[in-house]
């Protein structure tokens, strides 16, 4: 079962790869703006500074986020897309797709569910609807 998984994960990485060809240093900066390091650091008190109830909830998604992504990754120990297709190219017959690895990419430890996306991820959705929040405050409000 983990095999069909991993596998069907390593096909969209190969289209993804290959659908943003020569945006990958994009893809590194918006990686490394939504970092937890920077959520905690850098927008969380930007953010409580503009709303106290908007930064609580910036804290604790990124909290909830990096908590449940470390026992997933406990619980399906799940190996980086990269390692994993040169393992399934040197022990399989079939046709394995080609992923590119990349220096954010290359860390030690379970790389399955990949922290990059699950945890960048509910910190730029906090983000941006704080942003369009206040903008719809300032922009539609009742006069």
């Amino acid at each position: 079962m983990m095999d069909i998984l991993h596998l069907g994960g390593l096909h969209i990485i190969e289209d993804l790869q290959e659908l943003f060809r020569g945006r990958e240093h994009y893809m590194f900066v918006w990686s490394q703006i939504g970092d937890p390091a920077n959520a905690f650091v850098v927008f969380f008190p930007l953010l409580f500074c503009i709303s106290a109830r908007w930064g609580i909830k910036l804290l604790w998604i990124t909290a909830i986020a990096e908590w449940l992504n470390l026992c997933l990754k406990w619980v399906l120990y799940g190996e980086r897309p990269y390692w994993y297709a040169l393992e399934l190219m040197n022990t399989t017959e079939q046709l394995t797709p080609v992923v590119d690895q990349f220096h954010i990419t290359c860390e030690t430890g379970p790389g399955s569910p990949s922290g990059h996306a699950m945890v960048t991820g509910p910190v730029w959705f906090v983000l941006v609807s704080a942003l369009l929040y206040k903008l719809k405050q300032f922009f539609w409000q009742d006069k």
